[in-house]
């Protein structure tokens, strides 16, 4: 696992090009979801603090392509763009081949991955931060 405070830039789809190829040769590469991939959604009405962060539909897909394969969708900014956000998020990622762990959009829907590797399996469920159905 790779983590980095870091963040990328949708406009730079390159941004992670030096790091594609060990990327990808990973059975599992996990991230954290540090914003939400929504429209942004009247910020002002569902949060108060300072940061309201959102990034561009399109920055899952490129998030993808560089070889990430799973994201945690719950932190102290999953709910920058309310609930509907969240759920948007948790859409987008899927929609771009990523699996999003520690939210749902469903009750029943698992909030936790198992990674299974050929010498190891690991099970994460990343800190709920914010309410999921």
């Amino acid at each position: 696992m790779c983590f980095s405070g870091r963040g990328i830039e949708s406009e730079n789809p390159h941004a992670l090009g030096g790091l594609k190829e060990l990327l990808h040769s990973a059975d599992y590469v996990v991230g954290n979801l540090e914003t939400p991939v929504a429209r942004a959604i009247d910020a002002a009405k569902h949060q108060t603090g300072r940061y309201r962060f959102v990034v561009p539909l399109d920055f899952a897909k490129i998030v993808r392509e560089a070889g990430v394969t799973h994201v945690s969708a719950v932190n102290n900014h999953c709910l920058d763009q309310g609930f509907e956000g969240l759920l948007e998020t948790l859409r987008c990622v899927k929609e771009a081949g990523l699996v999003p762990v520690g939210g749902r959009e469903r009750p029943g829907e698992p909030a936790y991955a198992v990674l299974k590797g050929e010498a190891s399996e690991l099970a994460w469920r990343p800190a709920p931060t914010a309410p999921t159905p």
